[in-house]
Formats: C-alpha cells, structure tokens, sequence
C-alpha cells in the first residue's frame, strides 16, 4: 500500500510539471465574404492584410495556400467575418443546454402520471422532451452563434487604413515575415 501510495505522489507531481507548460497560441481562422466595389463576392479564409491589400485563400479550407486572391483596398466595398465553426459549436452547446433543461423539467415525473395522450412511462417522456429541447436548443444556439463583424470601406483610403488594425486581428498569418515564410 506504500508503494501505491508513493507511485500516485510521484505521478501527480509529474502531471503538474507536464501541464504547467506554456501552450502556443492557437491560430483561429476566419471564414471571409468579400464584396468588391463592382459587386463581385469572394469567399474565402482571411489569409493577410497590410496597407495595400487584403489576401483572401480560395475557399474555406485553411490548408488551402496555393490560390491566393490579393485584393487592392480601392476594389472593397464590405468584408464580412465569422469564426470558423462557430455555427457548430453554438448548435451543440445550444442542444447540450435543451437536454439539461428537459432533463429538469421531467425530473418530477412519475410513471404513474397522466398526460395528454393518457398514460405514458417516465422514459418515454424524458425522451420526447430531450429531444424536442436539444432541437431547439441547437437552433436558437446556431442562430445566435450566426453573428459576423463587417468592416465598410467602399473604396476609401481613410476607412480602410483606419480600420486596417482591426482587420489584421482576424488574419490568419498577422504579420508580413510570417507570410514570406508560408509561401517558400
């Protein structure tokens, strides 16, 4: 029983050295819907922004670097952002949260009570509403999750390098000597 006891001692303070570790920054990208000034839309990851241009990838797959669109800041009009898979991620905390808000409400059902349709188990019922709940709940968790900044620019210079720092807190790769090191 020693012996046990020592081996969990020395196992939690290794686990404490392995976990006080410094953890990079993850890089989140964000899903981009360009409209131009002649009413073209591009939709891409936002890849790069400096005071010329803004470089939208050719599509929305992150890894996708070979098809890069550079954009003149006098060609946009909007940039509208979301955080990729934020839809999904609201969808399952939405639905997560309905099946324990069901759960709560049919936490005082007996099987011996009587609903609408006559009488009904306990099971059948905590089901009916789980699922009924988490339904909702993944709806109204996808709808509000649904949110995307926009940055106007209309073809202007000051808008565009007024909120030109802003933007740049989106892009995928934030600075210019990362971007020379993506590309060889």
């Amino acid at each position: 029983m020693k012996y046990l006891s020592l081996f969990l001692l020395l196992s939690l303070l290794c686990l404490n050295s392995v976990f006080s570790q410094e953890k990079p920054d993850k890089i989140v990208a964000y899903q981009a819907w360009l409209t131009t000034t002649n009413g073209t839309e591009l939709k891409g990851i936002l890849f790069f922004a400096n005071d010329e241009e803004v470089i939208l990838t050719d599509g929305f797959k992150k890894k996708r670097k070979e098809n890069l669109i550079h954009i003149h800041w006098e060609n946009i009009e909007l940039i509208k952002l979301r955080r990729r898979g934020a839809k999904t991620e609201g969808a399952i905390i939405g639905g997560a949260l309905g099946i324990g808000l069901a759960l709560l409400l049919t936490h005082d059902i007996t099987d011996s009570s009587s609903f609408f349709f006559g009488n009904i188990d306990r099971a059948t019922v905590v089901l009916g509403y789980a699922v009924s709940f988490a339904a909702e709940g993944a709806i109204i968790g996808a709808k509000l999750s649904d949110e995307k900044k926009q940055f106007y620019f209309n073809g202007n210079e000051f808008a565009y390098k007024n909120q030109l720092s802003k933007l740049k807190e989106f892009c995928l790769v934030r600075e210019q000597e990362n971007l020379m090191t993506e590309n060889n």
